[in-house]
């Protein structure tokens, strides 16, 4: 699988609209932004609450469900986990980035033969995954099975990668630079072009599209970090405010001709919720 389902992935002025604190309703207020990263850093973190709220998230919890789409235009959906995320890790703690995935998956029982409802549990840090199956006795056991291992690294590398780019564009993960002023279905964005550090293993550049209404992240599109050709397109969608910050519900890829690939829904999302440190260490 091509790594492009990870983020499944101004030379003019450009007006946008950035929510600001303020008593009762919260006024939009009008900002001319000029061509710098660093400005239109500064209004976006403006349309999400404001710098301290966006970056206090700590931890995001949702329900995440990928589907494909088949050859007859059919939306497949794959089975819903349960996942939580240390987004931003405490470092004096010596906390990692860690994501942990639980869902449940069909088994054979090898008494009977028949498939049964079995609870899975990932957690991946860093390169590393573990994964724990639910016991016929209710205990979680250690398995080593690799598919398992390595499907639950993928999913917790691709949603960071999409999640990154939205809640954390200037992490230090991700080197950014302002791209131009570009238009899309009728309306003017402007863009920056994003790139994650080599340790990251997502190889292919990013350009964010930052709406000239909301100065929210609407599309995100793909290149061949070789070929410079755009691969697909990521539209960002369905954002729902978390106490200032907003967090899209779904991510619609499509491929370089516009046609679907897949869809990633995220619901139920919350955000900073209280965990215990072993919480992210075993079941």
């Amino acid at each position: 699988m091509r790594l492009f389902a990870l983020l499944l992935p101004l030379f003019a002025l450009v007006p946008l609209t950035a929510a600001q604190d303020g008593a009762g309703e919260k006024p939009q207020a009008e900002i001319v932004v000029s061509n710098d990263w660093e400005m239109i850093l500064k209004i976006y973190k403006l349309s999400q609450g404001g710098e301290d709220r966006f970056e206090a998230v700590r931890t995001l919890s949702f329900d995440y469900t990928p589907s494909l789409f088949a050859q007859d235009g059919e939306e497949v959906k794959s089975v819903s986990q349960h996942v939580d995320i240390l987004f931003r890790p405490d470092l004096d703690e010596q906390e990692q980035r860690t994501v942990r995935l639980e869902t449940e998956l069909m088994v054979k029982d090898e008494e009977t033969g028949e498939d049964v409802p079995t609870k899975v549990v990932s957690i991946v840090t860093g390169d590393q995954a573990k994964v724990w199956v639910e016991a016929a006795d209710g205990t979680m056991t250690r398995s080593s099975a690799i598919e398992l291992e390595s499907t639950a690294a993928f999913h917790a590398t691709a949603l960071l990668s999409h999640l990154d780019l939205i809640l954390w564009p200037d992490s230090p993960d991700i080197r950014c630079s302002f791209g131009g002023v570009l238009k899309r279905d009728g309306k003017q964005y402007a863009t920056v072009e994003a790139e994650f550090k080599p340790g990251r293993k997502v190889p292919e550049p990013a350009r964010l599209y930052f709406n000239g209404a909301t100065s929210l992240i609407d599309r995100i599109d793909v290149f061949d970090p070789k070929l410079h050709m755009r691969m697909g397109t990521v539209h960002v969608e369905g954002y729902a405010d978390h106490g200032g910050v907003k967090v899209p519900s779904l991510f619609r890829q499509l491929n370089r001709k516009g046609e679907p690939i897949g869809n990633w829904y995220l619901e139920d999302m919350s955000l900073n919720g209280e965990f215990e440190r072993e919480y992210w260490a075993k079941p």
